[in-house]
């Protein structure tokens, strides 16, 4: 809720009915990050918005296809806060869709980069495939 001028203005994209792999192309063909994803549970695809940085993008990571029973344990795990979450049935219980942003200091950012950035997931650390952290819905 501020205006889109001088050191606030962001570039930003929104897309529809786009899928995982979509979005992954657009976060990295944009240089982007997402601000919002809902889940479409007629098509299981999702609408986005995605942001630039104005330099660099803060630490933050995006899921699909989550169970609740680990979806804060996600969020822990990397240091992070939850800054959009939505659901649909699934999964055995609610699959979740959500958005993080690190909520850590720096040293401990740097200890979980370089962990995530050395793993498959038996250090750990949970997997992570293309940009995107999803289990399957």
């Amino acid at each position: 809720m501020i205006a889109d001028t001088g050191s606030d203005a962001r570039g930003w994209w929104w897309y529809v009915n786009a899928t995982p792999g979509d979005l992954v192309n657009h976060l990295n063909a944009n240089s982007a990050r997402l601000i919002d994803l809902d889940i479409d549970p007629a098509t299981g695809n999702y609408n986005a918005v995605m942001t630039t940085c104005p330099s660099t993008c803060p630490l933050w990571w995006w899921y699909v296809g989550v169970k609740t029973s680990d979806l804060l344990n996600i969020a822990a795990q990397d240091g992070a806060r939850i800054i959009d979450a939505n659901s649909v049935g699934g999964c055995g219980d609610r699959c979740w869709s959500f958005i993080l942003i690190n909520n850590s200091n720096a040293i401990t950012s740097r200890v979980g980069q370089m962990l995530r950035g050395t793993t498959d997931g038996d250090g750990g650390s949970l997997p992570e495939t293309g940009g995107v952290r999803s289990w399957p819905i």
